[in-house]
């Protein structure tokens, strides 16, 4: 199997539960989430089950999963500061600042999110 069916699980349906939550906030607030909330869902729903990939395939050893897991966890620290500063320069110019926050605050938080549901996933028995 490419990946555990525990993480594709768990992401999945943190991914699901978090478009589920954005949807219903446009349906309350009468506000359109704008796109780039789903895209980062499906940015870090992609991370992680590359991650995910990565430590099945290469961290066959104690040492290697260690290796393995420090070098995605950099990747995707380096790939998510990407997706920011793609987001600030290319698609942020028509909002308000306080728009480009909450973006920033919602992708942040995401991030912790994913990090501490795989940390918890990658290193429990």
């Amino acid at each position: 199997m490419l990946i555990s069916k525990k993480q594709l699980r768990s992401n999945l349906t943190l991914s699901l539960s978090v478009v589920f939550l954005l949807l219903l906030f446009s349906i309350i607030s009468k506000h359109t989430v704008p796109a780039h909330y789903y895209c980062s869902v499906g940015f870090f729903f992609l991370i992680c089950i590359i991650q995910s990939f990565c430590l099945m395939k290469i961290g066959t050893s104690p040492t290697r999963f260690v290796a393995a897991y420090n070098f995605t966890a950099v990747f995707k620290m380096i790939a998510s500061a990407l997706f920011l500063i793609f987001y600030h320069l290319l698609f942020s110019e028509s909002e308000t600042i306080y728009q480009k926050i909450q973006f920033t605050l919602f992708f942040t938080i995401l991030y912790f999110v994913y990090l501490i549901m795989n940390i918890k996933n990658n290193f429990s028995k």
